[in-house]
């Protein structure tokens, strides 16, 4: 059992109330990220217990819990198999397997820790993800900020509910 935090200034705090231990993870520091909005904002565990942590500007930090050492996942604009962006918002896992990451410019999953497959939202007017599921026939379900809700599966993607900004969903 634990608890894991994240900061403003990129650091994540993780918390073992068995043997009451605080420890402290400067990722921001650690990984010479020179960024004063360094917000860590959403934790997944998977399922061989890596700890994945999403970040506003840094991408994505994964943390492995045999060696109790993190790896930083982030945009390269020269290599088409990282992030999308560094802007990252949330993660799924879906029935294969998969660690599905939404950022602030697509969707992508992990093929490995260095490597992604960028999913396609071209036709999406944003392409924000902020919400992402699997649905009962293995089809993905993407929540957007400020373009809907869309639906991807082996025929495309596909928009299943445009919205105005009254009606955003989340």
């Amino acid at each position: 059992q634990q608890l894991w935090v994240g900061t403003m200034q990129g650091t994540v705090h993780r918390y073992r109330p068995q043997d009451e231990r605080l420890t402290t993870f400067p990722l921001f520091t650690r990984f010479d990220i020179n960024d004063q909005s360094g917000y860590i904002f959403d934790f997944y565990q998977d399922r061989i217990g890596r700890i994945w942590a999403s970040s506003w500007h840094g991408g994505v930090f994964v943390f492995n819990p045999q060696d109790e050492d993190w790896s930083r996942l982030g945009h390269d604009p020269r290599d088409p198999n990282s992030l999308p962006s560094n802007r990252t918002s949330v993660f799924h896992e879906d029935h294969t397997g998969k660690i599905w990451l939404g950022t602030w410019k697509g969707l992508a999953y992990a093929q490995s820790l260095k490597a992604f497959e960028v999913l396609s939202l071209d036709s999406m007017p944003v392409r924000s993800a902020s919400a992402v599921e699997t649905g009962p026939a293995g089809e993905l379900w993407v929540g957007t900020v400020g373009s809907g809700l869309w639906q991807h599966d082996s025929l495309g993607v596909s928009i299943v509910d445009s919205q105005s900004e009254e009606r955003q969903l989340m």
